[in-house]
């Protein structure tokens, strides 16, 4: 049996969502792999360079929207996806996609995502 499970951070901006987004991604992968979702590649880059001074068990892959449909798709599934961006309809469905083909080769996966309160 499969269970996908889901997840908000929810703040106003500037209250740490991204940084409680990373935490967990650091925890989640000490589970299985993680794929982190940015606006675009250079905030990823960044993020990559901020989780590297910590060590984790498992890999944790960043990318920028635009790149995740390729990297989900072409490698094995990630166990936990943290999504620290603004989806589409559209990419809100490939999440999930890509996400209850991870709950099943995992037995469980994981859709983190940060949700910006309204101001």
């Amino acid at each position: 049996m499969s269970r996908l499970h889901k997840l908000a951070i929810v703040g106003a901006s500037g209250a740490g969502k991204t940084e409680a987004a990373l935490a967990h991604a650091l925890m989640a992968a000490r589970r299985g792999p993680v794929l982190f979702i940015c606006d675009n590649d250079e905030v990823a880059r960044l993020h990559r360079q901020q989780a590297q001074m910590e060590p984790a068990p498992k890999p944790i892959v960043f990318c920028g929207l635009g790149r995740f449909v390729m990297l989900s798709a072409f490698s094995e599934p990630f166990q936990t996806m943290v999504i620290d961006t603004a989806m589409t309809r559209v990419t809100a469905n490939q999440v999930l996609i890509f996400a209850s083909r991870a709950a099943q080769h995992h037995g469980e996966a994981w859709i983190v995502q940060t949700h910006a309160t309204p101001s």
